[in-house]
């Protein structure tokens, strides 16, 4: 008896293993805005959860503990992305949990719109390539640059991740 259920569970496992790759949807309530790219959800019971948006990156707010100025544009992303998100239910399509304990996820209002998309088509974020290439959010961030939206109106935008390895620095 033993045996056969040893059998089954090791021809189980590989349909367990390709279900552990698939996207996760969960609904949740955005409970508070900190940037463009980084919000505080509700998921399950009561239970605050950070999140990090899968697919952008958004221009730094100041550094709490004083390692960076603020970046050009942060405080018109996170004014918008409050404004879009803050207190509004969500589905969250979530793909991982980061090294800081973030769910990683795209962010889709329950009309449908991605929030990802819509934040890199207005300039308020970079696609970011790294580790997940949208490739929609990579032809959304060519088309706000050509339009010189959000923060592609300054003259030399700097990815936040420059920016926080000490571009900041050299912007006159």
């Amino acid at each position: 008896m033993r045996k056969l259920l040893l059998i089954c569970l090791l021809l189980a496992l590989p349909a367990s293993v390709a279900l552990a790759g698939e996207p996760k949807i969960i609904e949740a309530k955005i409970l508070r805005v900190h940037d463009v790219d980084t919000v505080l959800a509700e998921v399950g019971f009561k239970r605050a959860q950070s999140v990090r948006v899968a697919g952008i990156d958004g221009p730094e707010l100041k550094h709490r503990r004083g390692r960076w100025p603020e970046q050009p544009w942060a405080r018109q992303a996170a004014a918008w992305a409050r404004k879009l998100l803050a207190g509004r239910k969500v589905r969250l399509i979530v793909f991982e949990t980061d090294h800081y304990g973030r769910l990683v996820a795209r962010v889709q209002l329950l009309d449908g719109t991605d929030y990802g998309a819509e934040a890199v088509r207005l300039g308020h974020a970079w696609a970011f390539t790294r580790y997940q290439k949208i490739p929609l959010y990579v032809d959304l961030a060519a088309y706000a640059k050509l339009r010189r939206r959000g923060l592609w109106a300054a003259p030399h935008p700097v990815r936040p991740g420059a920016w926080r390895h000490g571009a900041w620095r050299r912007v006159k």
